[in-house]
C-alpha cells in the first residue's frame, strides 16, 4: 500500500523541475523531502502508538489523512502555473519511437540501472528490515521509533548536506549514497539484537539524504526540455521495479538465510556504486 502512493512522485518531481531554475533544483527537492520527512516522523510516532492499540485504528487514520491531503490539493493547488521558458517548448503527442529516445543515451542507461539497483536495496527498509527487526525480538513500536528518529535526522541535516554536495559531480554523490546502502546491508548481517539495527538505519538515513536530491533532479538535467517527462518517467519505472522486486527477493532470501540476504543486498549496492561513480551526463539547458 505504501508504494502505491509513489505514483504521485514523478509528477511532483516534474512539476518542480519545470518551475524551479536549474541551480535551485536540488535545494527545492530537499525542501520537498523535508516536508515529507516531517510527516514521516509524526506518522511513525503516532503509528507505533496506534499499532500497539489496534491496527484497524492505524489504517483508519492513514485513510483519513490521505483523504485530507487530496482535498487540500483540490482546493489550494494553483490552477494557473507558468513554467520556466524551456519547459514551454514541450510539443504535443510524439511518435511511439520518440518515447524510447532515453534508452539510446548511454549515461541515462547507466543511471537507470543505478536507480533499479539502489531502489532494490532501499526497499528493504520498510519491508525486510521490519521483518528482521521482529525476528531479532523487536516490536512494532521500536521499529516506528527508529523510523521517526531517522526522519528527525533528515529534517535537521538534509538541506545542509545538499548544500555541501551542491558542486560535487552528480555521479560521485549518487555513488556515495549507494555505498552507504551497501554498508547498511553489511551491518544488518552482523547485528545480534534489535537495538543494534539503529546503526544500519543511520547509514540508510544518510544514504537517503545524499542520494535522493541529485537522483530526483538528474533526469531533468540530462534531458532535452521537450523530453523531460519521458526521461523522468523512465527513471520512475526503474524505481517502481526496484520497489516491486526488491522486497520479494529480500523476503525470499531472509526466509532462507539472513546473512545471505544482506550479503546479496550489499553486493547490489556495490554494483550501483560502480555504475554511478564516473557518470558525467551531458546536460541540456533548462
Amino acid at each position: 500500500m505504501e508504494h502505491s502512493c509513489e505514483a504521485q512522485r514523478p509528477l511532483a518531481g516534474m512539476l518542480i523541475m519545470d518551475l524551479v531554475p536549474r541551480e535551485q533544483r536540488r535545494p527545492a527537492i530537499s525542501i520537498l523531502r523535508l516536508a515529507m520527512n516531517v510527516g514521516s516522523m509524526v506518522s511513525a510516532s503516532l503509528g507505533g502508538l496506534l499499532a500497539s492499540v489496534a491496527f484497524l485504528t492505524l489504517f483508519g487514520a492513514d485513510t483519513g489523512t490521505t483523504l485530507i491531503f487530496a482535498l487540500l490539493m483540490l482546493i489550494f493547488f494553483p490552477r494557473h502555473i507558468h513554467p520556466q521558458p524551456a519547459a514551454q517548448m514541450v510539443q504535443g503527442p510524439r511518435p511511439v519511437l520518440a518515447l524510447l529516445v532515453p534508452l539510446r543515451d548511454c549515461a541515462f542507461r547507466r543511471i537507470w540501472l543505478v536507480s533499479f539497483c539502489a531502489t532494490m536495496v532501499l526497499s528493504q527498509q520498510t519491508t525486510t528490515f521490519a521483518v528482521y527487526l521482529t525476528r531479532l525480538g523487536g516490536s512494532p513500536a521500536l521499529y516506528c521509533g527508529l523510523m521517526a528518529a531517522g526522519s528527525l535526522i533528515v529534517i535537521l541535516l538534509e538541506v545542509p548536506l545538499t548544500t555541501f554536495f551542491q558542486h560535487v559531480p552528480v555521479g560521485r554523490v549518487i555513488a556515495l549514497g549507494s555505498l552507504l546502502m551497501a554498508i547498511a546491508a553489511g551491518i544488518c548481517s552482523l547485528v545480534m539484537g534489535p537495538y543494534w539495527l539503529a546503526l544500519p538505519l543511520l547509514a540508510i538515513v544518510f544514504d537517503s539524504m545524499i542520494f535522493s536530491p541529485p537522483y530526483d533532479t538528474i533526469g531533468a538535467e540530462i534531458a532535452p526540455a521537450e523530453q523531460r517527462g519521458t526521461y523522468m518517467s523512465f527513471l520512475w519505472i526503474a524505481t517502481g521495479l526496484g520497489f516491486a522486486l526488491g522486497p520479494a527477493l529480500g523476503g525470499m532470501l531472509l526466509s532462507y538465510s539472513p546473512p545471505l540476504c544482506w550479503g546479496i543486498m550489499g553486493g547490489i549496492g556495490l554494483l550501483a556504486v560502480v555504475l554511478a561513480w564516473n557518470i558525467e551526463p551531458a546536460a541540456h539547458e533548462a
